[in-house]
This record gives structure tokens, C-alpha cells and sequence, in this order.
């Protein structure tokens, strides 16, 4: 994981089982409103995230308070019908800072601390059961009394995008948007 702007810049899918929910992530690069020359193309890729996934992971910094870059990419989200978390990283010891997020008009807003995996369980858990049918909730709650560790699988550009094809109308799909370097990799 590298902690610098620019590191995405095209959507990145990966299939997920993590504790027993199975969901393609798509992973995008950060938007920031300001964008030229190659960073208008990568931001194009992450409104494309936004209209084909299932449920948005809006990320933001807690760190910095919300910004303009925040601001426009609210703007986009509203005007699509999806269902959106925005989503405080880096609030370690912080929590108090989420309040400035609530000013975006999403909602909720829900503190994490993405590198420490605080709140990232039950976030995943409020995001993405309710989209399971009744039988896959029920057989979710069967699988976490045999307790499974969670796996987190890791594929290539190749294997992601040829995985995401296979099983787009099969699993969830989540895509992460957000400014660049707010913890969304």
C-alpha cells in the first residue's frame, strides 16, 4: 500500500469473500475537482465506478475536514440513485471530526481507521447484507456460526477484470470514490 496521490488510475476490481460476504470491489482514483490531462480520464473512471456498482463507499479524510473536492464529488453522488456511505477514514482518536461531513448531504456519516481495520467490519456488514436475498442473509448467518477466517483474495488487472465480467450479475458491487489519498487502496 503507498500513501501517495495518483497511485489508481483506472478502476481496479477485485472479488471479495470477507466474513462470509462475497462482493466485487472496484477501487478508483481520486477526484479532487481540479483534474488535467490524464487526471480528467481517471476521474471519468470513477463516476463510471459510481453508475455500475451496487452500493458507494464514499471516502473522506477526517483528517482534513471536508473540502471542495468533497463537495463536487457529493454533488455527482446525489444526482444518481445509489445507495451511498460516506465514509470518515483516518479517525483515530478523531471521531469528533466527522460532523464536517454531514454539511455533504449524503447522510450518515461512519468513522474508520481503514489501517488499523477499526470500523471496517461492521461498516461492510451495514453496507452490504441488507442487498443479500433472504436465503443468502440466512445462509450468511449459518456460515459465522462455524466461524470461517475471512479471506481477502488478491488478483491481477488480467484476472480482476475477466472476474468482474464473470460475476457482475452474481455478487454486490461496491465501488470506493473519494479525493486522492484518503485511504480508499
Amino acid at each position: 500500500m503507498a500513501d501517495f496521490p495518483g497511485l489508481t488510475r483506472d478502476r481496479k476490481y477485485g472479488s471479495v469473500n470477507f466474513e462470509g460476504l462475497e462482493f466485487i470491489v472496484v477501487d478508483t482514483g481520486g477526484i479532487d475537482g481540479n483534474e488535467q490531462g490524464i487526471e480528467v480520464e481517471m476521474a471519468e473512471q470513477s463516476l463510471k465506478a459510481i453508475d455500475e456498482a451496487d452500493v458507494v463507499l464514499f471516502m473522506v479524510d477526517a483528517r482534513v475536514g471536508a473540502t471542495v473536492g468533497d463537495e463536487a464529488i457529493a454533488a455527482h453522488i446525489r444526482k444518481v440513485e445509489k445507495k451511498v456511505f460516506v465514509v470518515a477514514n483516518k479517525t483515530d482518536g478523531l471521531d469528533t471530526a466527522v460532523a464536517d461531513f454531514y454539511s455533504l448531504g449524503l447522510g450518515d456519516v461512519y468513522p474508520i481507521a481503514a489501517a488499523h481495520g477499526r470500523g471496517v467490519s461492521a461498516l461492510l456488514n451495514r453496507a452490504l447484507v441488507p442487498l443479500l436475498s433472504e436465503e443468502q442473509q440466512q445462509a450468511l448467518t449459518a456460515d459465522e456460526s462455524e466461524d470461517e477466517s475471512p479471506a481477502l483474495e488478491t488478483l491481477t488487472d488480467e484476472q480482476a477484470a475477466a472476474e468482474a465480467e464473470r460475476l457482475r450479475n452474481e455478487h454486490i458491487k461496491l465501488a470506493i470514490v473519494g479525493r486522492p489519498n484518503v485511504g480508499k487502496s
